[in-house]
């Protein structure tokens, strides 16, 4: 029997987690690309639906899709075979699906919904091909395109709107049963897109591009001890003037539509919305960039109140301070940067205050476990005693026993994350 391991690992969390009061699962962003981009993790939405309900509607036979090899390496994930195969599956349920039900008939004349089956459907045509490689009458968006592709191409579009619709349809079964066990789910948007996307191929006014709509700018992070070169991400960066003049209506669109999927919201790289990091398209490396100013706080003055989270994590200056403070949201520790034999680390469970999510790592660290057993004999000692200075403060119990081992460093640094003085605690 099939069960989609994204849908088993998220039920498997709920069920584990209605044990517990106040208890959250967090979820990465979910978007619809074909590439994996930096700098998060993103996944494609028909690979996410579930074969089994699709069965269960009479959409699919079990031999659909039992026999189909959609990758069988246990360590890494055949993205092109996955996503090639599901299509092809999927396609199969949509062909015995009714075209006429009324929430789908609804749910298509949903214009967001519209323009990704276009998309989708000129991408698919030319090889899944980036947008700027398309031939030039479908490179730019226009409503005559949009009328084209759909007189001639109009069941592929309602295809692709399909997969949207029996996934939205799915999730939001999900979440209504992780809500009736008390469980919260935490979501997270990158603050950037990427450069094959619907939204820079019909808002390119939203960014800053050329005459062709292509990046002049693009998105990175610059020199650091970690990395000599900076990181050149390339995504494509906003234009906040213009963005300003709108009232911020794609951004606040999108901010509220995520709010549809999820009870609290992290924002990625959220010093980006204060100041970002502007390097000139076509650089081999992020060495050389400019800083450009964000929106400040003048996107979030009206949404105080809504439940999200800064990453405010990396490269942090006063003026990233003073937006953490005039939204109120809470800001990250990670314990995995806090036992390092400084004092003062801001991670460390002693120097965090309340208003705080406490995380044992990240999706841009290795686990806390592989971690531990990375570190050479001097940084271990570090850590450990380190560790046990902050278990004696904050009143961990602990004995060396437990200590001489990884799985036991695991195990203490996840109770001082619970220890701690956060409002919250997430355990990846």
């Amino acid at each position: 029997m099939y069960l989609n391991p994204f849908i088993k690992a998220i039920l498997s969390s709920i069920l584990s987690l209605a044990k517990f009061s106040n208890s959250k699962t967090y979820l990465f962003p979910l978007l619809q690309l074909i590439i994996v981009i930096l700098p998060v993790f993103t996944v494609s939405v028909p690979t996410l639906i579930d074969l089994d309900m699709l069965k269960d509607e009479g959409l699919l036979e079990e031999k659909d899709y039992k026999n189909v090899d959609f990758g069988n390496d246990p360590k890494r994930v055949n993205y092109e075979k996955l996503f090639n195969n599901r299509i092809t599956v999927l396609k199969k349920a949509f062909s015995r699906f009714n075209k006429k039900n009324k929430e789908f008939v609804e749910f298509c004349k949903n214009e967001d919904y519209l323009d990704f089956g276009v998309f989708m459907t000129i991408k698919a045509m030319n090889n899944y091909n980036a947008w700027t490689e398309w031939p030039e009458e479908y490179r730019n968006y226009s409503q005559e395109v949009v009328e084209k592709v759909l007189n001639k191409y109009g069941n592929e579009v309602k295809f692709w709107q399909f997969t949207q619709f029996k996934f939205l349809q799915q999730w939001k079964a999900l979440k209504s049963f992780a809500n009736s066990n008390g469980i919260e789910i935490m979501g997270d948007i990158p603050l950037y897109i990427g450069g094959d996307s619907v939204e820079l191929w019909k808002y390119p006014e939203l960014f800053i591009t050329d005459e062709n709509h292509r990046p002049t700018l693009v998105a990175g992070c610059p020199p650091d001890c970690f990395t000599e070169f900076g990181q050149l991400w390339g995504n494509p960066v906003y234009d906040w003037d213009y963005s300003k003049k709108t009232n911020y209506a794609w951004w606040n669109k999108r901010i509220y539509n995520t709010f549809n999927l999820v009870d609290i919201l992290r924002i990625d790289h959220f010093r980006g919305l204060d100041r970002w990091y502007a390097i000139e398209n076509g650089r081999p490396d992020a060495k050389i960039g400019e800083w450009k100013d964000g929106p400040k706080f003048d996107l979030f003055k009206d949404k105080t109140d809504l439940c999200i989270v800064a990453e405010d994590l990396g490269f942090i200056d006063e003026g990233v301070r003073i937006l953490m403070r005039q939204t109120g949201y809470p800001g990250m520790k990670i314990l995995e940067f806090a036992f390092d034999g400084h004092d003062d680390n801001e991670h460390k469970p002693t120097n965090t205050t309340p208003n705080y999510v406490v995380y044992t790592g990240t999706h841009d660290n290795m686990p806390l476990r592989q971690y531990i057993d990375d570190l050479n004999g001097h940084e271990r000692w570090v850590f450990v005693e380190d560790l046990k200075n902050q278990c004696n403060r904050i009143n961990v119990p602990y004995t060396d026993e437990e200590l001489s081992t990884s799985v036991g460093l695991t195990n203490k640094a996840v109770e001082l994350a619970f220890a701690s003085v956060a409002n919250t605690a997430i355990i990846p």
